[in-house]
């Protein structure tokens, strides 16, 4: 891979400086009882991608937390492994974690944000999928 900067002048990126190799990009999905949405979930969540100076969203939706999260490589699998291991401290029964190849969100935020439920964030496919897409079309 290169950086151009005009046609004659392509400089190569140095190893281990494509954000492939920088960052970890995710979006995850946790369900759980009726309860979970109300037990402070989404501001344990927050305090861990803040602490792992991550940055991303999340939020409730109808059936479960969703959101999506942005990290140094090293820090977002320790953000994973955080998000999987809520299951032994509240009512969560689910995480479901897509990771993107090329480490892009949908939602740029200058930190980790709790959304509004209302705000539409869904995706074309799962985890989140929107409702309108989750028919087949044939």
């Amino acid at each position: 891979m290169a950086i151009c900067v005009q046609q004659s002048f392509c400089y190569p990126i140095p190893e281990g400086w494509s954000m492939e190799e920088r960052f970890s990009g995710f979006r995850f999905s946790i369900g759980g009882d009726d309860g979970l949405r109300g037990a402070g979930v989404k501001e344990m969540i927050q305090r861990k991608a803040d602490e792992l100076f991550c940055f991303g969203w999340v939020q409730d939706s109808k059936t479960s937390i969703v959101g999506e999260a942005r990290c140094h490589k090293k820090l977002g699998h320790k953000m994973k492994l955080y998000l999987v291991g809520l299951k032994n401290e509240t009512s969560i029964e689910e995480t479901i974690i897509k990771e993107y190849r090329d480490s892009k969100i949908k939602l740029h935020f200058s930190h980790f944000k709790i959304l509004v439920e209302d705000r539409i964030t869904c995706f074309r496919n799962q985890p989140h999928q929107c409702e309108d897409l989750s028919i087949p079309l044939w």
